[in-house]
């Protein structure tokens, strides 16, 4: 008997819910192969071939993914490493979302002047050796 006084019973919640569970599982490792697959052949593999990664750099950054997509995705993991912003997101979401892209901004200009020291380090380089820098 599933119900008990006209109430799902927790005891008989997992006979109801696990067909379609395993069903909605089942799809959802589908599509996530597909996608894997599809990621792995249309942009790692030609990454490689083109001399642009070593395998070791699209493994290295595979790895990365899936780990960030299960602390997104782990409600419990989430709450551990990012319980304060969490808590400040679902409570503010206007002033996160802003603080969120001026740091990814932020970030991104950190690495432009490396970006800029690099460049003029090789171009010092190739006129030190002779060569015309590009």
């Amino acid at each position: 008997m599933l119900l008990k006084n006209g109430v799902l019973s927790p005891a008989t919640m997992p006979r109801c819910i696990s067909p379609w569970r395993s069903r909605y599982s089942l799809f959802r490792a589908a599509g996530a192969q597909i996608a894997l697959l599809y990621v792995f052949c249309v942009i790692g593999l030609p990454r490689v071939y083109l001399g642009l990664h070593y395998p070791t750099d699209i493994v290295a950054g595979a790895l990365l993914g899936v780990l960030a997509a299960l602390t997104v995705h782990l409600r419990w993991l989430r709450g551990l490493i990012a319980g304060t912003a969490m808590r400040w997101m679902d409570a503010n979401p206007a002033p996160f979302y802003i603080s969120l892209v001026l740091l990814s901004f932020e970030n991104f200009e950190l690495f432009e002047s490396l970006r800029a020291i690099a460049k003029l380090a090789v171009n010092f380089l190739q006129v030190l050796l002779g060569r015309t820098p590009y």
